[in-house]
């Protein structure tokens, strides 16, 4: 009995998982920025040049074996779930597993991928979706991730990318990596859509709950109430509330109910 493979055509992957996977260029552009994110980056930044799109991180950076084991193969990812940055700052892993990379397809035909991870030699790998070819260079010293996507398949004007910059604004939430977009006209950073809550400024009240330890924490603060209110509610606290809940004596307390 002889045992059967798929053989599928580079390029045919590229356009199932690369151009229809993602619906717009704006959802392939975010998610390179996991991919950066996931890479422990503290920077990276965006670069719109001509017909050429360029994302340069900081990150671990990969090798030639990262490439041949994780990157040209479908499906896999080396990815954990959390890891702690160069700044102890905990992150929860963002990318797809093992099909963000042809994310680059649905941007544009061709890529020139440069990187390097510490202690290793620095590598380039080039595809234009028929052929890819990868080559160590030992001219690259710095750790990190370069992708240059040539000849992109859409025009982005500065409207677009203005455009870009605020739909990251709302689906990047997080300060641990600095994103920057660079244009002939343009440079801005991405800044946070969603300010931290900040009572009687940009809220009215803000419930914050934690769990550790089988305790779960619950406060509240609030400034719904005037100061009127005092002489109604001697003895309370009308600005801020805290409960602590024994979660697991409260389970204990539950019963299953059979239907």
């Amino acid at each position: 009995m002889e045992e059967l493979k798929y053989v599928i055509e580079d390029s045919t992957i590229a356009e199932l998982l690369g151009v229809q996977n993602f619906s717009t260029d704006e959802a392939a552009i975010l998610e390179l920025v996991k991919n950066a994110y996931d890479a422990n980056a503290l920077n990276l930044k965006i670069t719109f040049h001509n017909d050429t799109l360029r994302f340069e991180d900081n990150g671990i950076g990969m090798n030639a074996d990262d490439i041949k084991k994780h990157w040209m193969h479908i499906g896999k990812s080396s990815k954990e779930y959390e890891i702690i940055d160069e700044n102890n700052k905990k992150r929860i892993q963002a990318g797809s597993k093992g099909v963000g990379r042809f994310a680059l397809s649905r941007l544009g035909y061709r890529v020139c991928l440069k990187s390097k991870k510490i202690d290793s030699v620095g590598v380039i790998w080039k595809t234009d979706w028929n052929t890819s070819v990868l080559d160590e260079n030992y001219d690259i010293h710095t750790k990190g991730t370069d992708i240059e996507i040539i000849g992109l398949r859409e025009k982005w004007n500065k409207k677009r990318i203005e455009n870009l910059n605020k739909y990251l604004e709302r689906t990047y939430h997080d300060t641990s990596m600095e994103i920057r977009i660079i244009s002939d006209s343009y440079d801005e950073i991405v800044k946070e859509h969603f300010p931290k809550a900040k009572v009687g400024i940009n809220c009215r009240s803000n419930i914050v709950l934690k769990y550790a330890n089988g305790v779960l924490v619950t406060t509240v603060e609030s400034d719904e109430f005037e100061n009127e209110a005092l002489k109604y509610c001697t003895g309370t606290d009308i600005k801020k509330f805290e409960k602590k809940t024994d979660v697991v004596n409260e389970l204990k307390e539950i019963r299953l109910l059979n239907f």
